[in-house]
Parts: structure tokens; C-alpha cells; sequence
């Protein structure tokens, strides 16, 4: 028995048979690797995934899945779809919908290669999805792990405060405060609601990561209720190296190697995207709110989302924002980590930065199980 397996040994995760994982990966074997290792501890329903890296990536990958069925009894399926090129990055959720389709189970969770799921709590949050059935989607805390130096930092994910649980009856309602609210796309769902979400994006020609991470979110909270779980810590995801020396990475992370919407304005492509997600938007809204006249719809529909003049300007404002400086340099951001919240709270006022980043002082256990994980790198590359 290893560590994993003695720290749940006396848990409960029955109900995780019911749930599917959906792992999308891109270049990352070593990720993908650990990501499997760590998930395959526990009884999922079926592991599923969606690999589009080069075929020099893809063959390490297939191996890992099978020494995982191997070792586990894992019930791993393995999908292999073309490498990911668009420059818009709209083959990334073509590829997490078309995955989403092979789930079986009555619940489904996309999981990035990069994160550890917290079993327990996704127990919990199936738990709340049994016995509320008006519901259709379900979050706990996410957090981040980070290191500086030697030291193992534990932050919750930023705006988590801006997170709340979206309870309304009114479709309109659900929609109008998703907006106010941090959103994610990796909330788990009801398996039936999140194949139609992404049917929407594929029946609506959505083409590039920006809008069509947006549409995942709101046509979710537009399709149900959904609860947030606001003392549970559902999942760790790694970004000791996105964030190396206070810089991103962008070979690390997905979201950076594609455009802004601020460069959409740029490239004269705004409007095309734009008015494809607020078709989508629009038509949704107006199959779930029958009654409703449509001009209705599309007026509250554009009146709620920015325009492009509006995100030019704001990100022109962000280039010279305090954060850039605290963010991007080294020096700046280890003394900022270190200053004490009475004086960092009176700095956040006068000069509107928010760094966004709530360090967990009470670390939990389930915390330095993946911990322990990220610091024998050896164990997982044997484990290749």
C-alpha cells in the first residue's frame, strides 16, 4: 500500500463510481503522467483521455496509460485526436466536447494534467447532486501550489471570493448573474447538461478558446442551478513552473499561447468571434425561456456583454497597472509575499492592485499528499 492509499483507506468514495474524469492533455507526458498515477488511486466509473499531442508525445502517453491498467486495474480509455494548431485555439474545446460524448457515467469532471482532485470532496459534491436534483453542476475551492525558493506555497485560486452558488429558477437570472460571479469551466457536472453544452459550441461554429471558455461557463449556469461548496477544497493544480520567477510561462500554460481578446481587436477578428458567441447566447436563452419575446433577450444579451472598444481600453489600463510590476518582477513579488496583510491591505486601496492570492494558512493533510507527489519527481520518471 502506498501513501495515497493509506491516507483513504478509511474513506468513503463509493459514489465515485458514478463520475467520469475527463483528462485533456497537450505536450505534457510528465504531467499526464503524474495526473494518471495519482487519479487511478480511486474508483472512478472511467478515466478518459483526450491526448493531442505529436505523435513523439503520443507514443510515452499510450505507455503511461498502459502501465496505469496495469498497476491500477485502472479502467483507463486512451483518445487520440490531431495535434493542436488552430491559431484561436478552437480545437482545444472540440476536442474536450468530442470527449465529453464517450462518458457513460451519470457525472462527469473535466480534470486538467496539471491538477489533483480532491476525492473526498468530489464525493461530497456528487453527495449534493443526489439529493438536489434541481441542480445540475457543482464546485468547491480550487487552489493553487507554488513554490518559491525550497518553500511549498498554498493559495486559493484568485476571485475565489467573487465565487458564489447560483440558485435562481429564472433561466435569464442564472445567466444575468454569471456574469458578476468567477466562473469555471471545470466544475463538475451532470453528464447530460455538459454534452449539450458542448454540442452548443460545435452546433455554433464557436472557433477560439476566449469566447468559447465564456460559453462554457454561462450556458452551464444558464442549463441549471449550481452550488458552490464554499469550505471544501476540491482540487490542487500545479503551477510551480507557469509561474517560474514571476514570470509566465507560456509553454506551460495553454491559455497564453493563443491571442487576447485585446489582440482579436487588433486583428480586425472581434466581431466574427463576438457575434458567433452571442448567436449562441441568444438562441440558448431563448429555448430555455419559451415565453420570453426575443428582442427581450437580445436586447439584455447586449447590453450585459463588454463590447470590443471596452476591452481595448481596459487592457491598454492594465499594461500600466501596479500588478504588472509587482507580478512581473522577481525581486518585487518575493518582498510583496512577504509583507505583512496590515500593510498590503492599505497598498490595495490606494493603488487598486489586487494580487488576488489567498495563502492557506492551515494546510490541509489531503494538501501535502500532493505535495509529496511534486517533490519525488524520480518516482514518476522511473514510473515512464
Amino acid at each position: 500500500m502506498d501513501f495515497v492509499d493509506e491516507f483513504y483507506a478509511d474513506k468513503d468514495l463509493s459514489l465515485l463510481k458514478k463520475l467520469t474524469l475527463v483528462i485533456p492533455t497537450y505536450n505534457r507526458n510528465y504531467y499526464l503522467n503524474r495526473c494518471l498515477w495519482y487519479h487511478a488511486h480511486f474508483p472512478f466509473g472511467e478515466i478518459i483521455v483526450a491526448d493531442s499531442s505529436p505523435e513523439e508525445k503520443k507514443v510515452v502517453n499510450r505507455e503511461t496509460v498502459a502501465k496505469v491498467r496495469e498497476q491500477f486495474g485502472a479502467n483507463v480509455r486512451y483518445l487520440e485526436y490531431e495535434p493542436e494548431n488552430e491559431k484561436y485555439g478552437g480545437d482545444i474545446y472540440r476536442k474536450w466536447g468530442n470527449a465529453m460524448q464517450h462518458v457513460n457515467t451519470e457525472y462527469s469532471q473535466i480534470c486538467i494534467d496539471k491538477e489533483f482532485l480532491i476525492p473526498t470532496t468530489l464525493y461530497k459534491e456528487i453527495l449534493f447532486l443526489e439529493s438536489n436534483l434541481d441542480y445540475v453542476s457543482v464546485e468547491g475551492i480550487r487552489c493553487w501550489i507554488d513554490k518559491h525558493g525550497e518553500k511549498i506555497n498554498y493559495l486559493t485560486a484568485r476571485d475565489f471570493e467573487k465565487t458564489s452558488s447560483i440558485t435562481s429558477e429564472s433561466p435569464m437570472n442564472r445567466y444575468v448573474a454569471a456574469l458578476s460571479t468567477s466562473t469555471s469551466v471545470l466544475m463538475l457536472y451532470r453528464s447530460s447538461v455538459q454534452k449539450k453544452v458542448y454540442q452548443y459550441l460545435k452546433e455554433y461554429g464557436i472557433q477560439d478558446i476566449r469566447f468559447g471558455e465564456s460559453l462554457i461557463t454561462v450556458l452551464g449556469y444558464i442549463l441549471g442551478k449550481s452550488e458552490h461548496l464554499r469550505e471544501d477544497i476540491v482540487t490542487y493544480r500545479d503551477v510551480i513552473q507557469l509561474n517560474r520567477r514571476g514570470k509566465l510561462n507560456t509553454k506551460e500554460s495553454s491559455a497564453s499561447r493563443y491571442p487576447s481578446l485585446y489582440d482579436y481587436v487588433q486583428l480586425g477578428v472581434f466581431d466574427q468571434f463576438f457575434n458567433a458567441y452571442k448567436e449562441c447566447l441568444i438562441d440558448v436563452l431563448s429555448k430555455e425561456l419559451s415565453l420570453v419575446d426575443r428582442g427581450e433577450i437580445e436586447k439584455t444579451v447586449n447590453m450585459s456583454q463588454p463590447n470590443k472598444y471596452d476591452i481595448k481600453i481596459k487592457d491598454k489600463q492594465n499594461k500600466t497597472d501596479i500588478s504588472r510590476l509587482v507580478v512581473g518582477h522577481p525581486i518585487i513579488n518575493t518582498l510583496w509575499k512577504k509583507t505583512p496583510m496590515i500593510i498590503k491591505q492599505p497598498i490595495r486601496v490606494i493603488t487598486g492592485y489586487d494580487d488576488s492570492k489567498w495563502y492557506l494558512t492551515n494546510i490541509p493533510k489531503d494538501a501535502l499528499i500532493i505535495s509529496m507527489i511534486i517533490e519525488n519527481e524520480s518516482q514518476f520518471q522511473d514510473f515512464l
